[in-house]
């Protein structure tokens, strides 16, 4: 069996020419219709596929990009700025908890530089980091602050019942 568009030989059975990529068993893409047996039809276009653009007629096939879906516009990941997480990390650091504002500092210090690389869930990721590190700082810091107060009203009435 021959390739009716390049007169290749093809195995029998192929779906396809292996010299030119013509689909065997059905006419050429750019074929002139089978109107009424009219000479002087305009060839046919294949529209099927979007995005394939125009190739002349008798040509061969068109070999383009394949199509691809654009995403929505306002599918943008939201700005993050790191302004908040680095004032509230230094805060925490100096008045709660320094072993937990520090790791706070360093993840707030990243983010700015992974948008800038274009590392969009890295920054993401640091962020939340950052905060977390300085939720747990405050809360930990103010519950140590808590116990010192306590610890000192129970001392200082003891001391004072005892005078």
């Amino acid at each position: 069996m021959n390739c009716p568009k390049c007169n290749a030989p093809v195995a029998d059975g192929a779906e396809f020419c292996t010299n030119c990529g013509e689909k065997l068993g059905s006419a050429p893409v750019n074929a002139a219709p089978q109107t009424d047996g009219a000479q002087n039809a305009a060839p046919s276009q294949d529209y099927s596929a979007p995005n394939q653009g125009y190739s002349a007629p008798n040509q061969g096939p068109s070999y383009q990009q394949p199509y691809t879906t654009q995403q929505p516009y306002n599918t943008q990941p939201p700005v993050i700025n790191s302004t908040p997480y680095l004032v509230w990390s230094i805060i925490v650091t100096v008045l709660c908890c320094l072993p937990l504002g520090i790791p706070a500092i360093v993840y707030a210090a990243k983010i700015n530089s992974m948008l800038a690389a274009g590392n969009i869930p890295m920054a993401q990721d640091a962020a939340k980091k950052s905060k977390l590190f300085s939720i747990l700082g405050a809360c930990i810091g103010g519950g140590v602050l808590l116990l010192y107060v306590i610890f000192y009203v129970i001392i200082g009435g003891a001391f004072l019942m005892s005078l």
